[in-house]
C-alpha cells in the first residue's frame, strides 16, 4: 500500500482519555495501533500527531527502530484548537504528498 496517512492521537489516543475519565490506566492505544497498522501495510509516510510531546517523541523513537525506512513526521497538535490543526495539516502537506479534501470542497490550508 502506497500513500501518506495522518493520525491524531497517534502516540497516546484513547488510553490517555480513558485514564483521565476513569482514573484507571489502560493498555488500549488505538491511535498507536492505527499508526503501526498503516506502517505494517506499507504506507510510505505517516504524520503522527498528539497533544503530548513526550509521548510523541517516545513513540516516534520506537517507530523509527521498528520501521527504519518509514517517513515519519511528528506533530504536536491540540485538535480542539483550529489553528493548531491547520498548522499540522500545512506541515503534513508541505513535507509529504498528502493532498487534503474536506467534504466535497477543497479547502485552502
Amino acid at each position: 500500500m502506497d500513500g501518506v496517512a495522518l493520525v491524531t492521537g497517534g502516540a497516546s489516543g484513547v488510553s490517555l482519555i480513558w485514564t483521565e475519565i476513569t482514573g484507571r490506566t489502560s493498555s488500549i492505544q488505538i491511535g498507536a495501533a492505527i499508526v503501526e497498522a498503516f506502517l505494517d501495510k506499507g504506507v510510505r509516510g505517516v504524520t503522527v500527531a498528539d497533544i503530548d510531546p513526550g509521548a510523541l517523541k517516545s513513540f516516534s523513537t520506537q517507530l523509527r527502530t521498528r520501521f527504519p525506512g518509514a517517513q515519519l513526521l511528528e506533530a504536536v497538535v491540540d485538535v480542539t484548537n483550529e489553528e493548531s490543526v491547520k498548522e499540522m495539516l500545512r506541515r503534513t502537506v508541505r513535507q509529504t504528498r498528502l493532498r487534503c479534501q474536506l467534504g466535497r470542497h477543497h479547502e485552502q490550508i
